[in-house]
């Protein structure tokens, strides 16, 4: 639903496979059945050393597809704490997260999205991680939509509320788009979009089937600082987005 936890820009191989079934019931429409392997660092080795990221979800459809809940478990093996051959050390997350979305009115379209994700690594015997952060494994979702971009002439709105701690998911693998905050003082290009707190705001307007224009403000607090003080961000963003 969103990329708070994965962003779309990161494209690791592997292997992916997904089976729906059909249901005719007025309970459950439909169960997805989805899993993959996907190996981020390759070791030129075992696969069993590589730096890999494994998932399974169950997505569901009930009540006229008015309601969406998808459970999922991801396992990420060997993470590096710094991206791009640059760590001191590598990480395991083990995290449950449990999605819904839930059509809250048909006319105008309201839907209510919400995202929790609960990380079971232990950290207490990892001396490499600061004591404040030993415990921060935990993040929440929500958002409200208001509207959709289908047709010429459709319009949105939309505010999301994150609260994402420092593993509650793999920092350089998440979004951009919230923040700039990024490893380039340890010599990678690559964010570090967790341990934060925040809003966006959307607007968009739909200019035809194809093209639609978004208007997005983000504001953004560090929950822990790593250093004296916390960081902050403002952002305004304008995309035009053109399908092909």
């Amino acid at each position: 639903q969103n990329e708070l936890f994965w962003s779309d820009n990161v494209y690791p191989e592997g292997v992916f496979v997904s089976k729906t079934f059909k249901f005719q019931t007025k309970i459950i429409q439909s169960l997805t059945l989805n899993a993959g392997h996907f190996i981020i660092i390759t070791q030129g080795a075992s696969l069993k050393d590589d730096s890999y990221f494994q998932g399974i979800q169950i997505h569901t459809k009930h009540w006229g597809e008015t309601f969406e809940l998808f459970p999922s478990f991801y396992y990420f093996k060997n993470i590096p704490n710094i991206p791009d051959g640059n760590q001191s050390y590598f990480l395991d997350y083990s995290i449950l997260h449990i999605g819904t979305k839930l059509k809250l009115f048909k006319t105008p379209n309201i839907n209510l999205e919400t995202d929790y994700y609960y990380n079971f690594e232990n950290h207490q015997n990892n001396n490499s991680i600061a004591k404040k952060f030993k415990k921060q494994n935990k993040g929440l979702v929500v958002g409200v939509s208001l509207g959709q971009l289908k047709e010429k002439k459709d319009w949105m709105a939309k505010a999301t509320f994150t609260y994402m701690q420092q593993y509650a998911a793999v920092d350089f693998l998440a979004q951009n788009d919230w923040a700039r905050w990024d490893y380039s003082s340890l010599g990678s290009p690559d964010g570090r979009l967790t341990n934060f707190k925040g809003l966006e705001l959307l607007a968009g307007y739909a200019l035809n089937k194809k093209m639609t224009l978004k208007i997005r403000y983000f504001t953004v607090n560090q929950l822990i600082p790593y250093g004296a003080l916390k960081e902050t961000g403002d952002r305004l963003r304008l995309d035009l987005d053109i399908r092909f």
